[in-house]
């Protein structure tokens, strides 16, 4: 009768126990890589959207004859936005103004950010 050694483990199986390893070490590394980019994507769209509202903001805050219909470049913390203003007015009713505020970015990769309000007429 023959004896058989099983206390080693064969080449083999190092080998294919390696591969699987390193399969699962690239997995979780471009899934890292992956959650990077994405991070990086949100931090962007929230700066550009926290500055699309201190100018939404700021806007509203005009008076109501400083008002007036035009586009205007703006470039805060290397982001550069486009606001444009079209002023309607007597409109719903009479003594308001309809401001719609159009922001658009230089890349516009985030889009743009529509707003309307009612600005009523204070003495």
């Amino acid at each position: 009768m023959k004896h058989i050694n099983n206390k080693g483990v064969t080449l083999n199986e190092v080998l294919i126990s390696l591969a699987v390893l390193a399969f699962g070490i690239l997995s979780l590394m471009l899934l890292y890589t992956s959650g990077i980019r994405g991070v990086t994507k949100a931090q962007s769209l929230t700066r550009k959207n926290n500055q699309a509202t201190a100018k939404i903001e700021k806007i509203m805050s005009m008076k109501y004859s400083e008002l007036k219909d035009g586009c205007e470049p703006e470039t805060i913390q290397n982001i550069t936005m486009t606001t444009c203003l079209k002023v309607t007015e007597n409109t719903p009713i009479t003594n308001t103004k309809k401001v719609e505020v159009d922001i658009s970015f230089e890349n516009n990769k985030a889009g743009a950010i529509s707003y309307e309000y009612i600005k009523p007429y204070h003495k």
